[in-house]
């Protein structure tokens, strides 16, 4: 018998060597033992495991050639390692956009963590199995993790693969289903009609398709229950129009079928209807500066000066309102000079509401050169002017001016211009002593967007620029309060 001596392996076991005869115990199913026998003219073989988070394993060999004595010896074949998503991913589909994240975890025979070694993550759309692309190649790090974040366009199966390095083979984990859904938005705009409310229902659908059909459903008795089919347009969007005679809550849901590689999206909207009733205002008991109340400006200014003026009794208030007039055509109608008149009545406050006609070219003053609408130049002249129509009627000061900025419009391009107009008007009123601007925009836009019915109230009228009477009220109220 060869006298035994003890060798260390390349993974820091040690194996009993004699001079003829090497034994190694390897591990098949739990990678701990099986002999395996070499010639003398052999090298060692040794055993390493890959392990992803899940647990799963699979046997790798390491070292030189086997020696044909060991031929016979069955080689564990790699066995399907594991991938899971992160804990925080809901168990619900995912919705478009959103991120998961793909971990694992790489270790050896030993338990060891395997490090420095790169990982690709794979994906396949679960309509189109056989076309894998690789989404990340992370690397394991010091501990065997990998990590990296995935954002599926699709419902997909995610998969980790390990191309295998010096000493280590090929291996690829079992899929893992991520099921996504499309995102959908829903509001709704309501208006009072005779007989009760027509609502109508709009949003959008993302990844979406024109002609394909959304489900409108309204929940009745604890269920829901289906009440109109309608088709996406090209860029996604829907509408739906329902009418309803009484006030109260009415529950809706927009659904888009599930298909292909998308799993069912929807959203659902609350429908409150109530009966518009007007904000209370303050008592008009000490209200006020000395002198009268001058309520001035275009058309915006009529329904507020009348509110204002009932607001006020028995306090004086005077309204002049000048539709179709504004700051940007003087040569139309000079409320410059106007305004001198109107303070020589010596009014005790001003309010001024105006800039719905002035969304159009002016002449910067001086030059003679037209300034496009909305451009720097205008924005510049615009409030130029309207520092000068403050300082009249503040008279330095001596009396206080409430300049009331526009609302939210529902035309993109007419809303982009009012943007514009109360930054100018906004500046101004900063360079003016006395002068208070009140910001209108952000009092009748819903979730930063125009909407006709601002708190169960009407509040804009057809024409998408001017307030109603009974949504005017809304700034009735925030401007009384300031006149206190």
């Amino acid at each position: 018998m060869c006298p035994k001596q003890t060798v260390a392996t390349p993974l820091g076991r040690t194996v009993a060597m004699g001079g003829c005869v090497a034994e190694q115990d390897v591990g098949v199913a739990n990678v701990e033992r099986d002999r395996v026998r070499m010639t003398r003219a052999g090298f060692v073989a040794v055993a390493a495991t890959l392990v992803l988070a899940a647990g799963g394993t699979a046997a790798y060999s390491l070292g030189g050639r086997r020696s044909p004595a060991a031929a016979n010896v069955p080689v564990p074949t790699p066995a399907p390692l594991a991938v899971r998503l992160s804990a925080g991913v809901p168990p619900t589909p995912l919705r478009y956009g959103a991120t998961v994240t793909v971990t694992g975890l790489l270790r050896d025979a030993e338990g060891n963590p395997i490090s420095g070694r790169g990982v690709e993550v794979r994906a396949a759309r679960l309509d189109a199995p056989s076309n894998a692309t690789v989404v990340a190649t992370p690397t394991s790090d010091g501990r065997g993790r990998v990590s990296v974040p995935f954002r599926p366009a699709a419902g997909s199966s995610v998969w980790l693969a390990f191309d295998g390095a010096a000493g280590f083979e090929p291996a690829v984990s079992e899929p893992v289903r991520v099921t996504v859904a499309p995102a959908v938005t829903v509001e709704a705009e309501t208006r009072k009609v005779r007989g009760g409310w027509r609502a109508t229902l709009r949003g959008t659908i993302v990844p979406a398709s024109a002609g394909q059909k959304v489900r409108l459903d309204r929940r009745v008795g604890g269920r829901w229950v289906g009440a109109s089919v309608g088709t996406l347009t090209r860029s996604g969007a829907f509408s739906f129009s329902v009418r309803k005679t009484a006030p109260g809550t009415y529950r809706y849901r927009v659904v888009r079928p599930g298909g292909g590689a998308f799993a069912p999206g929807e959203a659902s909207y609350d429908l409150r209807l109530v009966t518009p009733r007007a904000p209370r205002l303050p008592s008009p008991k000490g209200n006020g500066g000395p002198g009268r109340l001058l309520v001035t400006g275009d058309s915006f200014a009529y329904y507020l000066g009348q509110q204002l003026t009932t607001a006020r009794k028995p306090r004086e208030t005077a309204v002049e309102s000048r539709p179709s007039t504004g700051l940007a055509r003087p040569d139309y109608y000079d409320w410059a000079r106007r305004a001198k008149q109107q303070v020589a009545t010596k009014p005790g406050a001003v309010v001024a509401f105006l800039g719905a006609n002035d969304c159009q070219p002016i002449r910067v003053g001086g030059t003679g050169r037209w300034a496009t609408t909305g451009s720097a130049a205008w924005v510049t002249e615009y409030r130029r002017r309207a520092a000068n129509l403050m300082r009249t009627y503040s008279g330095g000061g001596v009396r206080p001016v409430v300049w009331v900025g526009l609302p939210i419009a529902q035309r993109p391009d007419i809303a982009a211009c009012y943007r514009a107009m109360n930054a100018a008007t906004a500046g101004a009123a900063r360079d003016v002593r006395g002068v208070t601007w009140v910001d209108t925009w952000s009092l009748y836009a819903v979730d930063g967007r125009y909407n006709a019915t601002v708190r169960g109230v009407a509040a804009r009228q057809d024409d998408g620029i001017h307030l109603t009477f009974a949504g005017t009220r809304f700034l009735t109220r925030l401007v009384y309060g300031l006149l206190r």
